[in-house]
């Protein structure tokens, strides 16, 4: 799961617990601090160590598109989900997404995102 972030101080350490309770086997959080001016990096800092997330810090924005160019190459699983940094994923996302890719002809599955901070 690629996660991009810039100045997201205020929604991701909540975002981030969310992914990280998914009801899946095996997956991992890679959250790429774009560049964040504000206490993005800080409040990251208090989810290090679960084994399941990797944080990466670019200490210049460049960009979502960037970010996730940079993010790409250390991802270890055979999907890659991108989530927004203010997403908050149901536990069972995972569940309904993968098994899709089963099938020889499916590239790419999309969620239903709903907004709940409009």
């Amino acid at each position: 799961m690629l996660v991009p972030a810039h100045n997201e101080e205020a929604v991701i350490v909540r975002s981030v617990r969310a992914m990280l309770a998914l009801d899946y086997p095996d997956f991992e959080v890679i959250v790429i601090d774009d560049g964040s001016t504000d206490n993005t990096r800080d409040a990251l800092r208090r989810l290090a160590g679960h084994p399941r997330l990797r944080i990466l810090r670019k200490v210049v924005n460049e960009g979502k598109a960037m970010a996730l160019n940079d993010a790409l190459p250390l991802a270890r699983g055979e999907v890659v989900l991108i989530l927004d940094a203010d997403a908050e994923p149901a536990p069972d996302l995972l569940r309904w997404m993968v098994p899709h890719f089963a099938a020889a002809r499916v590239a790419a599955v999309t969620g239903n995102p709903r907004v709940r901070n409009t």
